[in-house]
């Protein structure tokens, strides 16, 4: 009965070690990928830093974030345009460029004018750049897997998940505004609070659309040069997007 016992005993306080340490590395973990943690911290202090000299000469001469998100509309617009009359390099260069857009409008949104000392960060800003990453994504990723007007059995399949996966994190968005106006009724004060702190990107947020548009930049331009090695690449890099993206649909809209 007292070797039962002992032999209980030890089990029990291996297993609550165990769990101690399941608790601290998942804490350790939760700090790690917080929504605002140090690498996507850090990411944004390098980008605001590196692009400060534009970010200054812009808001000198009137130019605000917002105007560069809308000009990222016009250049997925101006891609769409080319990849439909077949010039394929320059509707590749609009798509890139068009992508740069969104690593300059935060910097750009974040700089505080020493004019003013206030920066220029707007739930409007924080809606429209979402909208301009989706139409990219959308609008170049129909020309990368579908390119040359074919219908191909993995690409096909490839639409299908990632489309499934970004409608459900969309339907999850306008549940959580749901719930979020129950505590507001003021529409503009309930959009500026549900807007900002929950739309602002996370890191991976951040990673998500960096690797949905690598995948589709690799994938149109292995078909355009007709080298495998690419097109293989970003089926890879397409399922890490899946899994990250199911991640993201799991933790930020099922779980909470």
């Amino acid at each position: 009965m007292n070797i039962f016992t002992a032999s209980e005993k030890t089990s029990q306080d291996w297993k609550r070690v165990r769990q101690e340490k399941l608790i601290k590395a998942k804490h350790r973990i939760e700090q790690m990928l917080d929504k605002e943690h140090s690498i996507t911290a850090k990411e944004k202090g390098w980008r605001d830093w590196f692009f400060r000299p534009l970010s200054y000469v812009c808001r000198k001469i009137g130019i605000r974030a917002n105007h560069v998100t809308v000009f990222g509309f016009f250049l997925v617009l101006l891609q769409i345009y080319y990849f439909s009359i077949g010039e394929n390099v320059y509707g590749l260069l609009s798509a890139i460029t068009a992508a740069f857009t969104d690593m300059i409008d935060g910097p750009i949104a974040r700089f505080k004018y020493t004019k003013d000392g206030n920066d220029d960060v707007t739930a409007v800003g924080t809606f429209l750049d979402h909208f301009r990453d989706y139409f990219l994504t959308f609008s170049f990723g129909y020309f990368a897997f579908f390119y040359g007007g074919i219908v191909r059995p993995i690409e096909t399949v490839l639409t299908i998940i990632i489309f499934l996966i970004y409608l459900g994190i969309f339907i999850g968005t306008i549940i959580k505004l749901r719930k979020f106006r129950v505590q507001n009724n003021n529409i503009e004060n309930n959009m500026n609070g549900f807007l900002l702190p929950d739309m602002q990107t996370s890191f991976w947020g951040r990673a998500q659309f960096f690797l949905v548009i690598s995948g589709t930049i690799l994938l149109f331009f292995g078909y355009m040069t007709d080298t495998l090695f690419l097109i293989l690449l970003s089926y890879v890099i397409f399922g890490i997007h899946i899994g990250i993206n199911f991640r993201n649909l799991i933790e930020e809209y099922i779980l909470t």
